[in-house]
């Protein structure tokens, strides 16, 4: 049956950005919210978003935890008991939030649709818009709300936007494009007044996975680059590298550590691309066996919304 509250909209292909600018910009309502055509909703998910905005007055955002669905297992990811922060608490907490996986994306979160008509996403980017529209969102936000809700499905497929983006050659994960969007979140960081320090430690932590993205990148299928100027591209992004750093080992990361470490003292561009291609083609064959052993993702059922 046909639900009047629903509209369905038409336009030329625009991209995932276009698209939810067109969305926003048609909307009638109070708030704000996102879900990706891949994924699904517990039926009572946005009443339990909507609840710290009649609870409290002066929120901007709320953001709530969510189940990763993968190969028929369903893991959740929560960000916290329920709590109230304000600008400067949010700052504080920051990055611990960014990892446990609650600040980059816009499907987890409740917006008033005021906020989101004044920022909008950037079609320029394919890879990271959601990223870029909430640290624009974030500093206009005074006090964020987190619940400990999971009624987001977060359902991962190898033929995503991002899977694709993560095993095939990507323009915007070149040395330069890299280094730019790093100088835009570090504007941002500061612009939300994140304490130097913090802003410091986690580009030092994140050195090890800003490498292998970016080296992997440049030997992955679709590269418009030979054998020799892979070396090349190599040397230059090591040339980006802090030598003689400690780097702290991050939980879950700790192959990704290793491989760094290991090409920080090959440092000969050739003797690291033998050793990266190498590397990911043990990497790929491992992953390929472990998806013929694991049940494919199961469709929802019961007490969902698709």
């Amino acid at each position: 049956e046909r639900d009047k509250r629903v509209r369905v909209m038409h336009q030329a292909n625009r991209g995932e950005a276009g698209a939810r600018n067109t969305g926003i910009s048609a909307s009638s309502g109070q708030f704000v919210g996102f879900v990706d055509s891949d994924d699904y909703i517990s039926q009572g998910y946005y009443e339990n978003m909507l609840a710290p905005f009649r609870k409290y007055s002066g929120i901007d955002m709320v953001i709530s935890g969510i189940s990763v669905v993968s190969f028929g297992r369903t893991k959740r990811v929560s960000c916290g008991k329920d709590i109230l922060l304000d600008r400067n608490r949010f700052a504080a907490k920051f990055f611990q939030l960014q990892e446990k996986g609650c600040l980059n994306t816009v499907w987890n979160k409740l917006y008033p649709a005021q906020l989101t008509k004044k920022v909008l996403f950037k079609s320029d980017r394919k890879i990271g818009p959601d990223y870029v529209f909430n640290l624009e969102c974030f500093t206009l936000c005074k006090k964020f709300a987190i619940i400990p809700e999971h009624g987001y499905f977060y359902v991962m497929r190898s033929n995503s936007v991002t899977g694709r983006a993560v095993n095939s050659y990507q323009p915007e994960h070149e040395l330069e494009k890299s280094l730019e969007w790093r100088r835009l979140t570090e504007f941002f960081f500061k612009k939300l007044a994140i304490p130097a320090v913090d802003i410091e430690k986690h580009l030092s932590m994140r050195q090890p996975l800003w490498f292998y993205i970016l080296a992997k990148n440049v030997i992955s299928p679709g590269t418009p680059y030979s054998f020799r100027q892979q070396a090349v591209q190599l040397g230059k992004i090591m040339n980006h590298v802090e030598r003689g750093k400690g780097i702290p080992i991050k939980k879950g990361r700790g192959k990704i550590y290793c491989l760094f470490l290991l090409c920080r003292i090959l440092r000969a561009p050739l003797s690291v691309l033998i050793f990266l291609k190498t590397f990911i083609f043990a990497e790929r064959c491992c992953r390929g066996s472990v998806r013929l052993l694991r049940r494919p993702t199961p469709r929802p059922e019961g007490d969902t919304c698709r």
